[in-house]
């Protein structure tokens, strides 16, 4: 794998510009990727690559509490079972 360096080494050679001036391009140009990244944008270099972040899709949120809410209402429902609305109603939960 290639790291930074290296790659500012290539450049400085192939442009004949000093390696302090090419890792301060080079560094401004991974900010500004980064940021428009965390921005939510994705960014294509025509010909070369994509770099999309992967958009991650949220868990159903419960609107219980915690687990051992959920716990005993599902404890209650499975007692319960087939009773009707009324059951529910009178519960202790």
């Amino acid at each position: 794998m290639i790291g930074i360096t290296e790659i500012n080494k290539i450049i400085s050679k192939e442009v004949k510009i000093s390696e302090t001036e090419v890792k301060k391009v080079t560094a401004g140009f991974l900010e500004a990727i980064k940021q428009k990244l965390v921005g939510g944008e994705d960014i294509s270099f025509k010909g070369y690559f994509n770099l999309t972040r992967s958009k991650k899709i949220p868990k159903e949120v419960s609107k219980f509490c915690d687990n051992k809410h959920n716990r005993q209402v599902n404890d209650y429902k499975k007692q319960n079972k087939g009773k009707g609305i009324n059951s529910f109603s009178k519960s202790p939960v």
